[in-house]
């Protein structure tokens, strides 16, 4: 009996010992190989971002991508000729096609994702339900987009466009790509904060207007500098799919995901030196914390209300004391002819109407007289004949106060005329707003104030004509 006990005290001392020197190697190899194990304290140069004891990223981080070169990598050219009254490859095919065709041109670029494709050109011969009546689609387009780990990068560059015709001919090849290092890891925010910076009016591509967005979907992304001659780094986004509820128009917004810490090549206190990239720490593309937003308000608290659209009324005519119906709220677009989108609270007299922007309570459109508004310029119709450039002065005073957004807007005057009214056009550049105001010229009376949140007309079935091409 006491053999065995002293066996089995044996035995535990051998276990506990075991135990014990296990231990003392797990202390050993923990503070003696600190590049495996996580570190709270980011080494020089880096953005936080750690692994753990197995080599894999446990922080929101994305690779940092230097541009090589930008615009040296394009090409870009159209060969009509190569299109023919047969029709063009399916859809599936054009995509096999596609590849095969970029041989010619150095490669598909293996980072290159495909993203869509359209008909691009239909033909027909002889009239539909005739004998003789033929019709196909002539070409197809696919598009591209350059696209790392499944992160892809937005703004000028980084998409491929090709068009095929019978055969597989190309008649369309547009490319602006980037060659591209990988140089370390960068950490980023949380989609809800990113959510907050919008709010903020942080943001590329975000419209010159008020914006009441649902969000659909956010991802992570890059977006390339407006300048890619010079070696500079794209830059994280969280990319957003969004509806603007004022105007009902999709929008994709890219809003800047960066810490406030920067970018840094990752330090090697913090990752073996052999590791150096994204897949070789295990990384996952960051997923949002949050799912579908609504009621993301920029540049705007909301609907100011009837009582402060009739103030807005009165301080624009002049008159405190005007006597308006107010007749509801509206939503008034045209997308054929001149285009607008008017989201508006309306008021009317017997002799006039005027549309009060809901969430800003700028004046879009106003039809007046003198029994509602006290704005008029005196002496016009003898300024107009003897001095127009101070009459024009006078006027444009005038829309300046009454416009905010004229001088943020680069607005000017775009055109004009003289006749029994004095009217005068303004625009902005690009796709911006018009105006128009005329004044009675005998009278120095405002009758007619228009404000477009477009400076775009177009002809029913053809694509978009500007007003100053017009």
């Amino acid at each position: 009996m006491k053999g065995m006990q002293k066996d089995n005290r044996q035995f535990l001392f051998s276990v506990l010992g075991i135990v014990v020197l296990i231990a003392a190697v797990i202390v050993v190899v923990f503070f003696l190989l600190p590049d495996t194990k996580i570190s709270n304290k980011p080494g020089p140069g880096d953005s936080g971002c750690r692994i753990d004891w197995t080599g894999t990223l446990v922080d929101p981080c994305v690779p940092v991508f230097k541009i090589v070169n930008g615009t040296n990598n394009s090409i870009g050219f159209t060969n009509f000729s190569a299109e023919t009254f047969d029709a063009a490859p399916s859809p599936e095919d054009c995509k096999i096609l596609a590849v095969q065709a970029m041989n010619t041109y150095g490669g598909m670029p293996p980072d290159a994702v495909f993203t869509s494709i359209m008909d691009s050109s239909t033909w027909s011969i002889g009239r539909e339900g005739d004998p003789g009546f033929r019709s196909a689609v002539g070409t197809r387009r696919l598009n591209y987009r350059q696209t790392r780990y499944g992160m892809p990068i937005h703004g000028k560059t980084g998409w491929l466009e090709i068009e095929l015709s019978f055969g597989g001919n190309v008649t369309i090849l547009r490319k602006h790509w980037f060659s591209i290092e990988e140089q370390g890891l960068e950490r980023i925010i949380p989609a809800s904060q990113a959510i907050e910076r919008l709010k903020n009016g942080e943001g590329k591509n975000l419209p010159p207007r008020v914006l009441n967005l649902t969000i659909h979907d956010m991802k992570p992304g890059y977006y390339a500098p407006d300048n890619v001659t010079k070696s500079s780094y794209l830059e994280p986004v969280w990319i957003i799919n969004a509806t603007d509820e004022i105007q009902n128009k999709s929008l994709r917004l890219y809003v800047p995901a960066g810490t406030d810490s920067g970018r840094a090549v990752v330090s090697k206190s913090l990752i073996p030196a052999p590791v150096r990239n994204f897949s070789q720490v295990s990384g996952k593309v960051p997923q949002p914390d949050v799912t579908m937003v609504s009621n993301v308000l920029i540049g705007t608290n909301g609907p100011i209300g009837n009582q402060a659209a009739l103030e807005s009324i009165r301080n624009f005519t002049n008159n405190p004391d005007i006597n308006l119906t107010y007749n509801g709220r509206f939503i008034e677009h045209n997308e054929c002819g001149r285009v607008y989108f008017w989201n508006y609270y309306d008021f009317t007299s017997p002799d006039c109407e005027f549309k009060v922007e809901t969430y800003t309570g700028t004046i879009l459109f106003a039809v007046m007289n003198k029994s509602c508004s006290n704005v008029k310029i005196h002496n016009l119709s003898t300024l107009v004949g003897s001095d127009p450039e101070h009459a024009r002065n006078l006027v444009t005073a005038i829309v300046r106060d009454r416009y905010p957004e004229f001088d943020e807007q680069h607005m000017s005057v775009s055109g004009g005329g003289i006749d029994k009214w004095y009217g005068i056009s303004y625009g902005a550049g690009g796709n911006s707003s018009s105006l128009f105001m005329a004044f009675n010229k005998e009278e120095g009376q405002l009758t007619l104030y228009e404000l477009w949140n477009s400076n775009e007309v177009t002809q029913c079935g053809r694509g978009p004509v500007r007003i100053s091409d017009l």
